[in-house]
């Protein structure tokens, strides 16, 4: 216990040092103020070393139980077969747990920003307002509506404004995280503490523009061709189909949902992105965290020179790790 409390408090402190976490967490308290959802998920220092054994087994006893388990199995391996293995494996769990009673929350509807100085030379500023639960009739739109928005890479709005013809960010994006007692909408943004008003700005046009204008139909032909088209890679391999069935089950999705997805997101149209759009987006009430020494002037200082900015890596967002879109 000793040497795992230890390799835990190393990542503490080596988090509180990293500015994408020091945002995250000023966000999220902004956001949310005493609720679970705005604590960090390794712990501070002082709750890491007020944990005992017995802490742990009552961990155990209260959470890990039959009830609340989801499973996904994929592999040369029968119903017939497995399910020995099964009852061996979790057999002897209690049948219930119990889990302590974690409140709905939703974001204030004003706009705040925090910041915290540090001597960084670039900003990271992650922002976000309330968004939709996974199993709100909306949320197939939004999904389709955030990848024209911010979640396209290149593709999106965001990059074309803030980065491609403005040079202002090494990266923006947008993203849903639906989680089970809060939704969110968030966006995050790299760039040089120079730049980090104007860019701020631009985004919050882009949003209203978004919510006034909704797509056009190059930009919804466009979404759902990659979004269709890029969802057979999720199931590449078998850790991958696990990920996906286990995200299915733990969202409540039914289990044709891998049959029905892609038509869900092809029966779209503009006036569902633009409804959504409006539900979402309208309105001031942007929530943002900033760590770094940003300029928040709307305009760059005299002089300020940008270069090209690098490739970003990685596929488009698409929601919150474990939430099947």
């Amino acid at each position: 216990m000793e040497r795992i409390r230890a390799q835990i408090a190393t990542i503490i402190a080596r988090n509180m040092e990293d500015p994408g976490w020091i945002a995250a967490q000023g966000w999220y308290k902004a956001a949310y103020g005493n609720h679970p959802y705005a604590r960090p998920g390794d712990g501070t220092l002082k709750s890491l070393g007020g944990l005992t054994a017995a802490d742990l087994h009552a961990f155990t006893r209260n959470v890990l139980a039959r009830d609340n388990m989801k499973i996904a199995v994929v592999g040369p391996i029968t119903p017939a077969e497995l399910g020995p293995l099964l009852d061996k494996t979790f057999g002897a769990l209690p049948a219930h747990a119990h889990l302590p009673k974690i409140p709905e929350v939703k974001v204030p509807a004003k706009a705040k920003t925090v910041i915290e100085k540090r001597p960084f030379p670039q900003s990271v500023v992650i922002f976000g307002r309330q968004g939709l639960k996974r199993a709100d009739p909306d949320f197939v739109p939004a999904f389709v509506m955030n990848y024209v928005l911010g979640g396209g890479s290149f593709s999106s709005r965001l990059m074309e404004e803030v980065r491609e013809k403005r040079g202002l960010a090494y990266s923006v994006s947008s993203y849903l995280a639906p989680m089970r007692h809060g939704a969110l909408m968030m966006g995050e943004l790299g760039t040089k503490n120079a730049s980090v008003g104007l860019s701020l700005s631009i985004i919050r046009k882009e949003l209203s523009r978004m919510a006034e204008g909704g797509i056009t139909d190059k930009e919804l032909a466009d979404a759902k061709t990659y979004l269709t088209g890029s969802y057979p890679l999720r199931f590449n391999s078998n850790r991958k189909i696990a990920g996906e069935l286990l995200g299915i089950q733990t969202e409540n999705l039914g289990i044709d949902y891998v049959d029905r997805r892609n038509a869900m997101i092809e029966a779209v149209t503009k006036d569902d992105i633009a409804r959504v759009a409006r539900r979402l987006l309208a309105g001031d009430g942007l929530i943002v965290s900033i760590v770094g020494e940003p300029n928040m002037s709307e305009k760059l200082p005299e002089g300020t020179k940008l270069r090209p900015m690098p490739e970003p890596s990685g596929r488009p967002s698409e929601g919150a790790p474990g939430a099947s879109q």
